[in-house]
C-alpha cells in the first residue's frame, strides 16, 4: 500500500515536469513539436499582417484622407518594413507561448454545441445567451486592455528614459498613414503591449471565440487608428483621438476605449483640423 502511494506520488511529479516542459516547447498530442513553434507562429503572422491590409484597404475605400501641412511629415530612422515583420513575428511567438500556458493551466472554453445548433430555433435562447456572454467579455477584455496599454503609455511619456528607450521610435511618425506605420516601433514596446492583450487568456476563463474576436477587433482599430483616414463610427471610433495624441503628445493615451482618458482627464475631442 505504501508502495502504491509512494508510485503515485512520484508518477505526478514526473507528469507535472512533463507537463512544465511541454510547455516550454510546445503542445502533446498534437503532432510533432517542432512543426506547432513552426507554423502556428507562422500562421499568426500572416494573420495579423493580412488583418491590417484588410483594415487599411477598407479605410482607403470608405473614408478620405487627412490634408497634411508639409511640417507634418514622418521621419523613421530605421527600416520600416524591417518593424513590420519583426513586430509582428514577435506577438505571434508571444500568443503562440500564451497558448501553450492555456492548453495545461488556463481555463479558456467554448461551448461548440451552441455554435452547431446556431439555426435551430429550439436553441435560440441559449445562443442568444451564449452570444451575450462572449460580447460581454470582448467588451471586458477591450476595457482591461486599454487601461494596461494607458498606464503603460502616459508613464513611457512621463518618464524621458522610458520613452526613449521604448516609445520614441514609434513618434518617429508623426503623422502615421500607413501599413506599416501602426506597428512601427521598438520590438520591445510592441512585445509588452500585445501581452496586454494575449496574456489575458492566461488569467481569465473566457469563451475562445471571445479571444478570436477580441484581437481581431484590436489589430482593427489600431491599424485604422494610423491609417491617415478621416474614419469616423459614430458612438464607436473616430480617428481625432489617437491623431491628437500624435500631434500632442500629452493626450489620448488610451489605444481604443477613451473611458481612461476621460477619467484621468486626459481626453481631447479633436486635432485642431484647421492646423493640417
Amino acid at each position: 500500500m505504501t508502495y502504491s502511494i509512494q508510485q503515485q506520488q512520484e508518477q505526478q511529479i514526473a507528469h507535472h515536469w512533463s507537463n512544465t516542459l511541454n510547455l516550454m516547447f510546445g503542445l502533446p498530442d498534437s503532432g510533432s513539436t517542432l512543426h506547432y513553434w513552426l507554423l502556428v507562429p507562422l500562421l499568426l503572422t500572416l494573420t495579423s499582417m493580412f488583418i491590417t491590409i484588410l483594415a487599411q484597404t477598407c479605410a482607403h475605400w470608405f473614408w478620405d484622407e487627412i490634408e497634411l501641412k508639409p511640417l507634418y511629415k514622418n521621419r523613421p530612422k530605421s527600416n520600416s518594413i524591417l518593424y513590420y515583420v519583426l513586430n509582428h513575428s514577435m506577438a505571434a511567438l508571444l500568443t503562440s507561448f500564451c497558448i501553450v500556458y492555456t492548453r495545461y493551466y488556463g481555463s479558456l472554453y467554448e461551448d461548440f454545441d451552441i455554435w452547431q445548433n446556431v439555426c435551430s430555433f429550439s436553441k435560440m435562447f441559449e445562443t442568444c445567451m451564449y452570444l451575450v456572454q462572449v460580447l460581454l467579455c470582448v467588451l471586458f477584455m477591450m476595457i482591461l486592455y486599454d487601461l494596461l496599454v494607458y498606464l503603460f503609455h502616459r508613464t513611457c511619456h512621463s518618464h524621458p528614459t522610458l520613452y526613449s528607450l521604448l516609445h520614441k521610435q514609434h513618434h518617429e511618425n508623426n503623422s502615421p498613414r500607413g501599413i506599416l506605420d501602426a506597428i512601427y516601433g521598438d520590438a520591445w514596446e510592441s512585445t509588452i503591449i500585445a501581452f496586454f492583450s494575449c496574456g489575458q487568456m492566461m488569467f481569465f476563463p473566457f469563451p475562445i471565440s471571445s479571444v478570436v474576436v477580441f484581437l481581431f477587433v484590436i489589430s482593427f482599430f489600431v491599424q485604422w487608428n494610423h491609417s491617415g483616414r478621416k474614419i469616423v463610427i459614430p458612438y464607436i471610433y473616430n480617428f481625432e483621438y489617437h491623431a491628437a495624441h500624435h500631434r500632442y503628445f500629452k493626450v489620448n493615451f488610451s489605444e481604443h476605449v477613451m473611458l481612461w482618458d476621460y477619467l484621468f482627464g486626459t481626453l481631447r475631442l479633436n486635432y485642431e483640423r484647421e492646423s493640417y
